[in-house]
């Protein structure tokens, strides 16, 4: 359901995610300051050492704050340097950070950062390069995410803008605030059209929408495909960007399932730099099937115990054997194939995900 761009100039792997430095630190509490916006618990405590204990119980706090008239302390998953303009002078709190057993920001899905750089933020200059958690525009599910701690590099990642069914996003809204392509984006006709800020290689990453799957069914619709690719990109170019939406269950007919959107992105007039197709919908199924999952070819696979028809083919969604025409009625049942991007890749009749997922029987 998500995509990423990756401002990519070199490649370092390495494993570990805390560095010499943080394992020897000795954190002093900080009087009159505060860290705003960031409590996730507070509690009422006889004493400050409380905090402490408190704070090591809990494997996303990485700081907190304590009112010594009050007696209350609060738990924060964020330090001071991850977020130093939330860091706030008030002369009835103290703040520390964690003393031990801190989890680095990123490193675990339940903490995830919102960018690379806040990662480096929060843990210093000596930040490895590696793969992190990102949840980048704060909706709670967390992404995998290669870092370059060695650039002052450029990430983003788009999403579907929390659009679903057969027709994309209105309005960036407050998605990506906070994010490296804050004020980049813009939305025409569900496509996110984005601006390049830099000059340079960009890593990019595509997936493929999953597909809808039916109430009889024990697993989820077939697995769009992920594709990644390193591209040349100039400043002030365009690039288009279409993010597929999955596939949901008919309406009436909850034994049927339609496909997943493909995410698409192009370069200035319509030139294809990468793809990633979406996966099909199932129904009544026990076990995942290759068959249904998304083809990395320009024509779909053909599904498991599937009708004609049902790959999708040159970007657009496949069909039902039974076709849904301009002048049938909706009680005839036909799905209909999603359109590509050149034609806006409005998802199928019916309930077919955005990016070209074609419809299921109705």
């Amino acid at each position: 359901m998500l995509w990423i761009f990756r401002y990519f100039l070199a490649c370092v792997s390495v494993t570990s995610l805390v560095t010499a430095e943080d394992q020897c630190r000795i954190e002093i509490n900080i009087r009159g300051m505060t860290l705003k916006g960031f409590v996730f618990k507070r509690i009422t405590v006889a004493a400050p050492h409380i905090c402490d204990i408190l704070c090591e119980r809990e494997i996303t706090c990485q700081s907190y704050n304590f009112n010594r008239k009050e007696q209350i302390c609060e738990l924060n998953n964020r330090t001071k340097d991850a977020r130093p303009e939330n860091f706030r002078s008030d002369p009835a709190w103290f703040y520390i950070r964690r003393l031990n057993g801190r989890a680095p920001l990123g490193s675990i899905p339940e903490l995830p950062a919102r960018s690379c750089r806040e990662i480096k933020a929060s843990e210093g200059k000596n930040t490895e390069s590696n793969k992190y958690w990102l949840d980048p525009s704060g909706t709670g599910k967390a992404v995998l995410v290669y870092c370059d701690m060695n650039l002052e590099g450029f990430t983003a990642v788009f999403t579907n803008l929390g659009k679903r069914g057969i027709k994309g996003p209105d309005s960036v809204g407050s998605h990506y605030t906070g994010q490296d392509h804050d004020g980049q984006v813009t939305v025409s006709s569900g496509i996110q059209l984005w601006t390049v800020p830099l000059t340079g290689e960009y890593r990019i990453e595509t997936v493929g929408a999953s597909g809808g799957y039916s109430k009889d069914s024990v697993i989820n619709g077939g697995r769009g495909a992920r594709m990644i690719g390193n591209f040349m990109l100039t400043k002030g170019e365009n690039i288009s960007i279409l993010v597929g939406q999955r596939g949901e269950k008919a309406y009436s007919n909850r034994k049927t399932g339609s496909g997943g959107g493909g995410t698409f992105v192009i370069r200035g007039e319509n030139k294809p730099l990468i793809i990633a197709g979406g996966g099909g919908g199932v129904a009544n199924m026990t076990e995942q099937h290759s068959g249904c999952d998304a083809s990395i070819n320009t024509t779909g696979n053909a599904g498991y115990n599937s009708p004609p028809l049902s790959g999708g083919s040159n970007g657009e969604g496949g069909q039902t054997d039974k076709l849904h025409s301009e002048n049938s009625k909706m009680s005839d049942g036909g799905g209909k194939g999603g359109k590509g991007f050149l034609n806006g890749g409005e998802g199928g009749i019916h309930r077919g995900g955005f990016g070209g997922g074609g419809g299921c029987l109705y």
